[in-house]
């Protein structure tokens, strides 16, 4: 599965868009980091419903738009790291594109988990 298939299932709750950035620096330049979750080792480690629970808290708290980060191959600058919310995919390291279909994932699972569904387990 790949995120097409998730930014499917989430149509008509969740608009689910990704975009690619050259560097950390143009990153920064492009999304309000104070409307942010930011993938970084460093940052916090949360369970599933964790994640949901701070996704929606973040989406209803700022008019529903929310940039998830993946971090570029140099990582994240220090000012982004400094004003953004970080949060821990794992303590493992993944491609960016394996990252983006887990966060995805993820995504779609605070939905439904949210929503009350079997989904989640």
């Amino acid at each position: 599965l790949g995120i097409s298939t998730y930014a499917k299932r989430l149509q008509g709750k969740i608009d689910l868009r990704t975009t690619w950035h050259k560097s950390g620096a143009a990153l920064e330049k492009t999304i309000d980091a104070t409307r942010a979750l930011c993938l970084d080792p460093r940052g916090d480690a949360l369970d599933s419903e964790a994640f949901a629970a701070l996704l929606f808290d973040e989406l209803d708290a700022g008019g529903s738009r929310l940039s998830l980060c993946v971090g570029p191959a140099e990582g994240f600058t220090e000012g982004l790291r400094r004003r953004a919310r970080l949060v821990s995919l794992s303590r493992m390291t993944f491609t960016h594109q394996m990252a983006r279909v887990l966060v995805a994932e993820q995504v779609y699972r605070a939905s439904e988990i949210r929503r009350g569904s079997g989904y989640h387990k």
